[in-house]
């Protein structure tokens, strides 16, 4: 489902790393399925929703990229709090379960409200 959603746009996001692969994955499953782990609501969506969704997964690309822009030329970095806890679980996500976690509820977030 993920390459159906993002396109051609997947093979140049950050979502071609296994680490930030892996978690719109598992929104997707949990939409699907429910795992147990995650406070988002499941949401339904069908193929029509696939534009909503990748503009969802385009935000969370544009926070990595805003971060590593930061990286190589520091200035103030406007992040909300929410988008720097994911920021920070991703950093470190792939070591911790509980930091997959965060960063697969905060792709689901975004994804449920796109779908809105």
């Amino acid at each position: 489902t993920n390459p159906r959603i993002c396109g051609m746009h997947l093979a140049h996001s950050e979502y071609r790393a296994l680490r930030l692969f892996s978690p719109p994955c598992s929104a997707i499953h949990h939409f699907k399925f429910g795992l147990p782990k995650l406070k988002s609501v499941r949401t339904i969506f069908r193929a029509a929703d696939y534009p909503k969704m990748k503009t969802a997964l385009e935000y969370v690309d544009d926070i990595l990229e805003k971060v590593e822009e930061f990286r190589k030329k520091p200035a103030a970095l406007n992040l909300s709090a929410d988008d720097r806890k994911f920021y920070d679980a991703y950093s470190v996500h792939w070591v911790h379960a509980d930091k997959r976690t965060i960063v697969t509820d905060y792709i689901c977030r975004k994804l449920g409200k796109a779908l809105d």
